[in-house]
C-alpha cells in the first residue's frame, strides 16, 4: 500500500532541525548587530579624531608670526603646560564679524577635552585626551618669528599618542 504524506515522528524531526536552524541563524543575526553597533562607536570616534587633526594641521600651516606683547613665544607661538596658542591669517571676512583677516588659535586640554578657541569662542573637539604637545621644528634665532615646521603630540587614552609633523 502506498504512503501518503509523512508520519508524525518525520514531522517532527524535521521541526526540531528548523528549530535548531532557526536559533543558529537567530545567534549570527544578533552577533552582526552587535558587531554594526561597536563598529559605528569606532567611526564616531575614529571621525572625530581626524577631524581634530586636520584643523590642527591647517592651523598650524596658516599660521603667521604673532604681534609682540608681554610673553615671549617659542618658534613665533606661545606654547605652555595647558596647549598652544597663536595667530593665523588667510581667513575670509564673514558679514558681522571682525574685520581683519587674522585670528588667534588656541588649542588648549581642559578636563580630559581638546578644545580649540577661535577669537574666543571655544569649541570641544575630541574626548578622552590626557595632553597636548606641540614643538616648534628647527626654531629661528628670533622667538617671535615661526619655526620651519611643528611637531604636534595628542596623548589620548585609547589610542595613544597621535603625532601630526607640520612643515611650513
Amino acid at each position: 500500500m502506498m504512503r501518503k504524506g509523512f508520519t508524525l515522528i518525520e514531522l517532527l524531526a524535521a521541526m526540531a532541525i528548523l528549530a535548531v536552524v532557526s536559533v543558529m541563524a537567530v545567534q549570527a543575526l544578533g552577533g552582526v548587530f552587535h558587531q554594526r553597533s561597536v563598529l559605528a562607536r569606532h567611526d564616531v570616534r575614529d571621525r572625530a579624531v581626524i577631524r581634530a587633526l586636520a584643523l590642527l594641521r591647517h592651523d598650524l600651516a596658516s599660521a603667521v608670526p604673532l604681534e609682540p606683547g608681554d610673553r615671549t613665544p617659542s618658534g613665533g607661538m606661545l606654547i605652555d603646560g595647558s596647549g598652544v596658542s597663536f595667530a593665523v591669517g588667510g581667513l575670509v571676512p564673514v558679514p558681522g564679524g571682525t574685520e581683519g583677516r587674522l585670528a588667534t588659535i588656541a588649542w588648549q586640554v581642559r578636563d580630559g577635552t581638546l578644545y580649540r578657541e577661535v577669537s574666543g569662542v571655544a569649541q570641544p573637539l575630541l574626548t578622552d585626551v590626557r595632553a597636548l604637545s606641540v614643538t616648534p621644528i628647527q626654531p629661528d634665532a628670533d622667538p617671535w618669528l615661526l619655526a620651519a615646521g611643528f611637531e604636534a603630540v595628542v596623548q589620548t587614552a585609547d589610542l595613544g599618542p597621535l603625532r601630526l609633523v607640520v612643515a611650513r
